[in-house]
């Protein structure tokens, strides 16, 4: 077995024990880059997936349209991913609250320059630079990407994708 081999078991072990994306009150759980990519691998059926930074005025400008787009589809079997690409584990815990979030708290630590988009290559997905925050990436059923844009209009362009697979939102979540 190499050492690449044994670096992406240990990552999906990791994303087996981290569970999938479900609504959390927990604290920020810091994760590898090969650990985000298998949670967006191994998460089934539609999912929509976020990078952002709380540095990042644009990041926290989008971040409460795509918490209200989760909770709208999240009842229809979406699963939302957002992965935050800040440097202080803490900062972001106080920013994200006590809140309950339809997503659980993910911090991506890069392992060197590059190790974040390295990890999302595999994947057809292009991570952002911090600077580029926030990205919104959309999955269909097939694994197939939808759509990706960056920006603050990113909420509002996967939930066209979203309606463009089919699905609607719950319309008993405000």
């Amino acid at each position: 077995m190499t050492s690449r081999t044994i670096t992406r078991l240990a990552a999906l072990v990791s994303a087996v024990v981290l569970g999938s994306a479900s609504p959390s009150t927990a604290q920020v759980v810091e994760i590898s880059p090969d650990q985000a990519a298998l949670r967006v691998r191994y998460e089934k059926g539609p999912r929509v997936v976020l990078f952002y930074s709380y540095g990042c005025p644009y990041s926290r400008e989008a971040f409460p349209d795509f918490l209200a787009l989760a909770r709208r589809y999240a009842p229809e079997g979406v699963s939302f991913l957002a992965f935050s690409l800040d440097d202080d584990p803490e900062i972001l815990d106080a920013y994200l609250g006590r809140d309950m979030l339809p997503f659980d708290r993910q911090l991506i630590l890069p392992e060197g320059p590059g190790s974040i988009g390295r990890a999302f290559a595999a994947e057809n997905i292009s991570v952002p630079a911090r600077a580029s925050t926030p990205s919104v990436v959309v999955i269909g059923p097939d694994d197939r990407i939808v759509g990706q844009v960056a920006g603050t209009s990113g909420p509002r362009r996967a939930e066209g994708w979203l309606r463009q697979l089919g699905l609607t939102p719950s319309s008993t979540v405000e």
